[in-house]
């Protein structure tokens, strides 16, 4: 329950373009921390995503019980619900284009 008014928070703080960016010029690399605490979580925010994520799950486990393993595929919409999944996967993802592209953090 905590998580959720934190995350409520932080939303409406990354919202204000103005507040955002006088925070970051008080404590630089307050982003990167707000973004950390969102992306802590493995299951969503509120309970209607809570819900349909654990659909997704049901609806893959059974299919995979009474027809074939191919279903098991649907568990990966499943966790695009998931804030540290997607967290941890976009990670990923710019450390291998910065590798790729030779982009770098400026």
């Amino acid at each position: 329950m905590e998580d959720e008014k934190i995350y409520k928070i932080l939303k409406k703080i990354s919202e204000n373009k103005e507040f955002s960016d006088e925070m970051e010029k008080v404590s630089p690399g307050i982003k990167a921390q707000m973004a950390g605490i969102m992306c802590r979580s493995w299951l969503p925010f509120g309970t209607t995503r809570k819900v349909i994520m654990a659909m997704i799950v049901l609806i893959a486990l059974i299919g995979t019980i009474l027809f074939d393993k191919r279903w098991l595929l649907i568990l990966l919409i499943a966790c695009t619900f998931s804030p540290r999944i997607m967290g941890e996967f976009l990670s990923v993802l710019g450390l291998i284009s910065r590798f790729l592209f030779g982009t770098s953090k400026k």
